[in-house]
């Protein structure tokens, strides 16, 4: 006898029950879907059942368990130090991309706390991975945790701004300014000249300095940005209004998405937009309008510093990423590496 399918209604009922049984919090028993539903608990088994069959649920085991991805990344990617990897599936259900950026956060500070020694010297960018590390840094430093004394933060890059407010990698390092103690930083918040751009500030002494420094520090940090295509951007939609200097919100602000589009740019790190093949776009006369609104750590510079001492550290994860982390591996911009499981296993595929 042919099985009728369930109504639309049914369907609904079943999700909602699924969604009890397996939530991953504060899984509910049968008995008290059962009681919940007004329902005898033997139909909550049935449903369960269908659920597996139509869909609704799905059983997986996350490669995390089941495969070395460190191993299989660094023998694909020889200049790759180390990777902290967390499992995909262990970020909060529900949170989307920003559960999973709290989890990397905290991975890239429990790194931090464990590896950076007093009196270093560390670059670092801007964007929402590495905010979300300096935030877990806060909590680990209000929790009490030890951290590195007497060192140096340095701006990566340094935007010229139309109004001192919203996210700038001037703000992250004032934000680790916070947390480490006897600390000394360098970044500058710099009003944008129309009519010089950069060159209003050639002869600027402090930043002159600061240009001299980047090249030998300890420790880089920074996330990997993606360039967002047109079929991404019409599924998730304008940005919002607040004011930030994020790559993508300086670019839509600027209103040069398409430009990068059409150059193939797939990601970007320190501001700097690269290809699939993780080759550097930076330099092409399209992108006058970005060099003239910063001064930054080449990142050709750290392709030649990958293979010495320096800890260069990169933060991504998520599927939007996916593309953009492993042209970044082609281009060897970084030696380390957190990120999430299926990101890795992205990277792995044979036709990446």
């Amino acid at each position: 006898m042919k099985k009728t399918a369930p109504s639309e209604e049914e369907l609904k009922r079943i999700t909602a029950i699924a969604a009890l049984y397996y939530d991953p919090k504060k899984p509910w028993k049968q008995e008290a879907i059962a009681s919940q539903y007004d329902i005898p608990q033997g139909k909550v088994s049935v449903y369960l059942k269908m659920a597996q069959e139509y869909g609704i649920i799905r059983t997986t085991v996350d490669a995390y368990y089941t495969r070395d991805l460190v191993t299989e990344l660094k023998q694909k990617f020889d200049h790759i130090k180390e990777v902290i990897i967390r499992p995909t599936f262990m970020a909060p259900k529900g949170g989307g991309d920003a559960a999973l950026l709290e989890m990397l956060g905290k991975a890239c500070a429990d790194y931090f706390l464990d590896q950076v020694h007093h009196g270093a010297k560390l670059g670092v960018s801007c964007g929402v991975a590495v905010d979300a590390f300096v935030r877990a840094l806060g909590h680990e430093a209000a929790q009490g945790k030890t951290m590195p004394v007497n060192c140096t933060l340095y701006s990566l890059v340094t935007l010229l701004v139309e109004t001192m407010e919203g996210i700038t990698p001037a703000s992250v390092v004032a934000y680790l300014t916070r947390w480490l103690p006897d600390v000394t930083g360098h970044a500058f918040h710099l009003p944008y000249d129309k009519s010089q751009g950069i060159d209003a500030y050639a002869e600027n002494a402090s930043l002159q300095r600061l240009k001299e420094a980047l090249p030998s520090l300890d420790y880089y940090i920074f996330g990997i940005g993606y360039i967002p295509q047109q079929h991404v951007r019409s599924r998730i939609g304008r940005p919002h209004q607040r004011v930030s200097y994020e790559f993508n919100a300086l670019i839509d602000r600027l209103q040069q998405t398409e430009v990068l589009q059409q150059l193939g740019a797939v990601g970007e790190a320190m501001y700097q937009p690269f290809n699939q093949q993780g080759e550097l776009l930076i330099d092409v006369p399209a992108l006058t309008f970005l060099r003239e609104r910063m001064i930054y750590h080449p990142l050709c510079e750290l392709q030649r510093q990958v293979d010495t001492d320096a800890s260069i550290i990169a933060i991504a994860g998520g599927p939007l990423k996916h593309e953009a982390v492993r042209a970044a591996l082609k281009g060897r911009f970084f030696n380390i590496l957190v990120t999430d499981s299926e990101t890795i296993e992205s990277a792995l595929c044979p036709d990446a």
